[in-house]
């Protein structure tokens, strides 16, 4: 069966002290004791396009080697990431790097992971054409199962549930424009404030897309990430030089913060807050993240090949069949649609982060850790269900 997004993924958990406001989860260190689970990010919809089969045993690596962290020459990849990018059979995959011999270490996050000119050699090798059709054979006998009646009655239950918590953010949002007004017009509060705004209107429109069966609503999950991150940024850096001027920019010049700015100073409040995390592993973390949530935003192939159906003549791919609005591919609909749930987990947090000091209301706030804990258990049991579906490596 194909790889749905969220196999095969790394799962980051987090978890803050009940005494503290809740920090920004962008963070998410894997641990069992910790008990939220945020499959965000970390899982790709869009590009997992790979084929879950029985793993292959591949030597164990039994030193964990931190990735050397150079963006622009990254020396390896994990292979999850490999496989992805690759849209093949992640056993054809592992069956390639276990014949070639591929050198393996473990990265940051301690995931298995070898060179990463493996992606170049392997999109360049002969048995990739063989494979690749192999790939998109399981993944169109699969799409003859996606028109499910019940999948849809599932995610419109799930959108019906998003658009309940969205409703209660803005409720509260509303009720904190008396006090935002008191501050200084170019203050962080504001801004963040301003942002969120922003926010909850793009949410409100994904369940709006989500409703009406469109799949390339995908893209704007990152755009709600971007403006969190803008607003935790002024929160985070108000009392700073640079974040005073971040925000003078920000109201008189028309220009945000660079992304790459705006995770440095959330990686470093995060390692603060939570100093088993390195700021270098966040750094890491966040960049991993933003560069996945990209892959949707950016016309790449396989966000496309995902609700686009081929036929293979002579071993070549044709297409056969493609979508220009409402997708009836309700299995790839409902996992961008869990997918989603976590936009509105991560919108929660950040907004107690940003507002908390106002103050909010002892009843406001209540009630959005209570959706943060709903949201948190059913990605925890969502966790647990499919480590128990799991075929052993």
């Amino acid at each position: 069966m194909p790889m749905c997004p969220h196999d095969n993924s790394s799962e980051i958990i987090f978890r803050l002290p009940k005494d503290l406001f809740l920090f920004h989860v962008c963070s998410y260190c894997y641990s069992t004791s910790l008990v939220v689970n945020d499959r965000i990010l970390l899982q790709t919809v869009g590009m997992k396009n790979g084929v879950s089969g029985k793993k292959l045993k591949i030597r164990k690596c039994k030193e964990k080697k931190r990735v050397k962290k150079n963006r622009s020459k990254a020396t390896y990849i994990a292979i999850e990431d490999l496989v992805s990018r690759l849209g093949l059979l992640e056993e054809d995959v592992r069956r390639w790097l276990k014949k070639d011999g591929a050198d393996m270490q473990s990265d940051y996050r301690g995931r298995p992971s070898v060179p990463s000119n493996f992606l170049e050699r392997y999109s360049n090798d002969k048995r990739y054409v063989n494979a690749c059709s192999k790939a998109l054979l399981i993944e169109k006998a699969a799409k003859k199962f996606d028109n499910n009646e019940r999948l849809k009655t599932k995610r419109l239950s799930l959108i019906n549930e998003y658009d309940s918590y969205i409703s209660d953010l803005e409720k509260i949002h509303c009720k904190c424009l008396d006090l935002v007004n008191k501050t200084d017009h170019e203050s962080a509060v504001t801004a963040a404030y301003l942002l969120f705004s922003r926010v909850i209107s793009t949410l409100k429109m994904c369940c709006l897309c989500q409703r009406s069966d469109y799949w390339y609503w995908g893209s704007l999950i990152r755009e709600i990430d971007e403006s969190l991150a803008v607003a935790e940024h002024f929160v985070i850096s108000k009392d700073t030089s640079e974040g005073i001027q971040a925000l003078h920019k920000w109201f008189r010049q028309n220009e945000a913060p660079a992304h790459a700015k705006c995770r440095e100073v959330i990686s470093t409040k995060m390692s603060t807050t939570d100093p088993r995390n390195s700021q270098n592993n966040n750094l890491d973390l966040l960049y991993e993240i933003y560069q996945k949530k990209s892959k949707f935003t950016h016309p790449t192939y396989l966000v496309i090949r995902e609700i686009t159906t081929f036929e293979l003549l002579n071993n070549i791919p044709n297409i056969k069949e493609i979508e220009y609005g409402q997708s009836k591919h309700e299995r790839k609909l409902l996992e961008l649609t869990e997918f989603f749930r976590s936009s509105i987990w991560t919108s929660i947090q950040v907004f107690i982060q940003c507002f908390h000091g106002l103050p909010l209301g002892k009843e406001d706030l209540n009630h959005l850790f209570s959706i943060h804990s709903k949201i948190a258990k059913e990605e925890e049991n969502e966790f647990t269900k499919r480590n128990n579906n799991q075929p052993s490596s």
